[in-house]
């Protein structure tokens, strides 16, 4: 049976308007590059150089805008993949339509122990996928804020223009410091969970487990960060059983 999940729709819009946000950050980067070649060029007509200052200017704001769209989109996805984690763990009915073959803790019964394991699993795949991101946000978010900073720097242009064009760079920094951040809290939770699993106290191990899913759907809400899909898609065999092998050795199955 092939796998069937009520938020792909939202995350499968999510991952083509990102392509569309890495290719305005691109010919962002492109025109900021030109204004610099421009600028130590002593190029003198005005006109140009405020032509691609007000590009630069327009397309710092439409990233800024997809950014919020893209915030709103994954927090409704979240709210949908919520319900049927929810469902398949606690064998509940909140959400309107449930995965198929999308969770691989079908031999647990259903229970707070699924429930706990289940996200156990969400945990480490986002430790995991969170922590191949972060080198290349910060390489982007280096390289951004330099080229930015020199052309706010170098280039003479109106006081607005300069505001819109930072819109920009501290969307990117903003959104660098969330996965940081997430990544950070994530991996706290996940070593809280390879010690909530050896409590010989059955109230315990409930209060725990409903604990760190507080936590880990609260930084995840907060973030509002898109695991890279490719990414997730060229890991996810590995990590797979990696998983089994960690839910085996912690976990009470």
């Amino acid at each position: 049976m092939s796998e069937k999940v009520p938020h792909a729709n939202y995350y499968d819009w999510l991952n083509k308007t990102s392509i569309l946000s890495s290719s305005i950050l691109i010919v962002s980067i492109i025109i900021s590059v030109f204004l610099l070649v421009l600028e130590f060029s002593k190029f003198s007509e005005i006109a140009i150089k405020e032509f691609f200052n007000c590009s630069l200017a327009f397309f710092s704001v439409i990233y800024f805008v997809i950014d919020s769209i893209q915030s709103y989109v994954f927090h409704k996805a979240e709210n949908i993949r919520t319900l049927d984690f929810i469902d398949n763990s606690l064998d509940s009915s909140f959400s309107e339509k449930n995965s198929t073959d999308y969770f691989s803790n079908d031999e647990v019964k259903a229970g707070i122990n699924k429930l706990g394991i289940n996200n156990f699993e969400n945990v480490f795949f986002t430790k995991c996928i969170t922590s191949k991101m972060l080198p290349k946000e910060y390489i982007k978010l280096s390289i951004i804020f330099i080229i930015f900073l020199s052309v706010c720097i170098f280039s003479n242009k109106e006081i607005i223009t300069l505001v819109f064009q930072s819109a920009l760079p501290f969307t990117i920094i903003l959104q660098t410091f969330k996965l940081y951040k997430l990544n950070s809290k994530v991996k706290s939770v996940f070593d809280n969970y390879k010690l909530i699993f050896k409590s010989v106290n059955e109230e315990n191990i409930i209060q725990n487990i409903i604990n760190n899913i507080i936590i880990y759907e609260k930084n995840l809400s907060w973030a509002g960060i898109l695991l890279d899909s490719k990414m997730f898609n060229k890991m996810n065999a590995e990590l797979s059983l990696e998983w089994e092998k960690i839910k085996q050795k912690h976990c009470k199955v």
